[in-house]
């Protein structure tokens, strides 16, 4: 990559470029392409733009589920800790 890049959108790099710039290993830039979580490479080469996108974008998508497993986890434990008080004041004889 000599001299000035005006259109970012346009840069194609090689995998071991890529892998670089997304902090993982070459071969892992090869399955996320076969999986199809990033575009497949032409000629060689994988537009860089589209796939930090598209790699960036996966891992929002993750944090969303994550996000809403941990609410749910918590709401769970909510419940749980509403059980559990009930449970503890019936077994004293008072009410909940």
């Amino acid at each position: 990559m000599k001299g000035k890049c005006e259109d970012l959108g346009a840069l194609e790099v090689r995998r071991d470029v890529l892998a670089e710039f997304l902090n993982v290993t070459p071969r892992r830039v090869n399955q996320l392409a076969r999986c199809g979580t990033i575009p497949r490479p032409t000629r060689g080469r994988y537009p860089l733009k589209a796939c930090v996108h598209a790699y960036i974008g996966q891992w929002q998508v993750g944090m969303v589920f994550d996000t809403d497993a941990l609410e749910a986890e918590l709401a769970m434990q909510r419940d749980f800790d509403i059980d559990t008080e009930a449970l503890a004041a019936a077994q004293k004889g008072q009410p909940a």
